[in-house]
């Protein structure tokens, strides 16, 4: 349960370069057309997981973690031991040992887990991948599908966001926010400064440093304001 991450965690050009623009508001109010989870590269992970994904059930980590839990529609399942964190997506449910120095992913049946990665700073969950930021953030790397094999996709970040609609990070000083594009060291500049941000099946949402404006990205840097002010903002059903 030890077992460090097996990647290189050399220094790559950075990719995720501060920009100084903040969320604005303009006129289009459509809905993005097309996820950039569409140029993420398929890569497959527990065949034998249940059809219930994270899309239409729920896992839990019981109090002081002692344990994995996976609501079955009418009760709950122990599947797993004690963890440190849960991860949950389209692509598959992970957890972290108590002490972080690992993550596993859930295979599909009670205690029956893989070991995929060592330690990281955050993990996120896609609709068709698992991506970790390094534990000293200077690197974000894709999950291969395999054993613990990783690929690095992008450079310095200070937190990453995503779900079914793609993978997004902010940039060290959290001054913009970029979407990769699917191929390591390929991402595009989507926003500048925001207190937090939301990744839907359909969209990428940010609140603005101030938290007095909810937006909606549409395409480029362009966003759509969809709310007011907000302490918070989380995907929801």
């Amino acid at each position: 349960m030890t077992t460090r991450w097996r990647m290189r965690l050399s220094a790559v050009s950075a990719i995720l370069v501060a920009v100084s623009s903040v969320l604005t508001a303009p006129s289009a109010t459509a809905e993005v057309a097309a996820p950039f989870s569409s140029n993420e590269p398929s890569a497959s992970f527990a065949p034998n997981r249940p059809a219930a994904t994270a899309a239409n059930t729920i896992c839990a980590l019981s109090p002081g973690g002692t344990g994995v839990f996976r609501y079955n529609g009418s009760g709950w399942t122990q599947i797993g031991g004690p963890a440190l964190r849960l991860y949950g997506g389209g692509y598959g449910l992970f957890a972290t040992t108590p002490n972080g120095s690992a993550i596993y992913g859930y295979l599909g049946t009670p205690n029956n887990w893989l070991h995929v990665g060592g330690p990281g700073s955050t993990w996120v969950v896609t609709g068709g991948s698992l991506y970790g930021l390094t534990p000293g953030r200077d690197g974000v790397y894709r999950y291969n599908g395999n054993g613990t094999n990783w690929t690095q996709v992008g450079g310095p970040a200070n937190w990453l966001y995503g779900g079914n609609f793609g993978l997004f990070a902010t940039t060290p000083n959290g001054s913009a926010i970029y979407g990769y594009l699917g191929t390591p060291n390929n991402w595009t500049v989507v926003g500048g400064a925001g207190y937090e941000w939301a990744v839907t099946d359909g969209g990428i949402y940010g609140l603005t440093p101030n938290r007095q404006g909810v937006y909606r990205w549409v395409s480029g840097t362009s966003w759509t304001q969809v709310g007011g002010p907000a302490d918070q903002i989380v995907p929801c059903p």
